[in-house]
């Protein structure tokens, strides 16, 4: 976890853990993603 969370800061993305209703834990995570260009352009 510790790991993702260095990559999702060092990106600019953001990470959340929500727990769940039975004691667990979901994990989201967000990064920013950039369209490549079109390729023959």
């Amino acid at each position: 976890m510790v790991i993702i969370r260095s990559l999702a800061a060092e990106s600019g993305g953001r990470l959340s853990v929500t727990p769940t209703a039975d004691g667990g834990k979901t994990v989201g995570i967000v990064l920013p993603w950039k369209a490549a260009a079109p390729v023959g352009c």
